[in-house]
């Protein structure tokens, strides 16, 4: 059964209170380190996602607040996220952010170099890759959405993890179709 994040991106507190009661809602996600050092630590009872562009020299605010950094995207981040970790005594759990629209403006790695990155995460002890995200491409065309996320659903496959997360409040239906274990919903829950 696939997951849904509530995205809190702009979100007050009591907005996002009262989204978790009224969809039972398990997980949130957070985009900027600022607003999640505002946020998480009064939310209880729910797993706490950071699924923004991490930069290194934040990496250990993500390490102390969030159950899961969805976006590590470089060597660097991972060995900065394991730094921070082992400084807490924690295992930090992380997804790998791929760009499969290979567009420019986003972030994550391509796909051909998910494997030299899985390599260096598992050679960090304080790391545990459960799994992958990704944005699909912003575009009204399905198939080209399909066809992304059935190359995610592959990766994920391939690499035996556990979590897929893709898809968002304008393409999430076809995400649930092609495998995603999470979805990522701001704007269709809180409008």
């Amino acid at each position: 059964m696939t997951k849904t994040m509530a995205v809190t991106k702009g979100r007050s507190l009591e907005e996002i209170l009262k989204i978790i009661r009224k969809h039972n809602i398990s997980i949130v996600g957070e985009n900027r380190i600022k607003e999640a050092c505002e946020k998480f630590p009064e939310l209880t009872g729910v797993e706490k996602h950071f699924i923004g562009h991490l930069q290194t020299n934040k990496a250990a605010m993500a390490v102390n607040l969030c159950d899961v950094i969805e976006t590590i995207d470089s060597e660097k981040l991972a060995k900065a996220v394991n730094k921070a970790a082992e400084k807490l005594g924690k295992t930090q759990r992380i997804y790998i952010q791929v760009n499969i629209s290979r567009e420019n403006q986003k972030g994550g790695i391509l796909e051909e170099h998910v494997q030299p990155l899985i390599e260096t995460v598992s050679s960090l002890p304080s790391l545990k890759l459960e799994g992958l995200m990704t944005i699909a491409e912003d575009t009204s065309d399905q198939l080209a959405i399909t066809t992304q996320f059935n190359r995610m659903k592959k990766l994920q496959k391939k690499y035996h993890l556990k979590e897929l997360s893709m898809g968002m409040s304008q393409d999430y239906q076809l995400a649930i179709k092609c495998g995603a274990t999470i979805v990522r919903l701001g704007r269709m829950l809180f409008d």
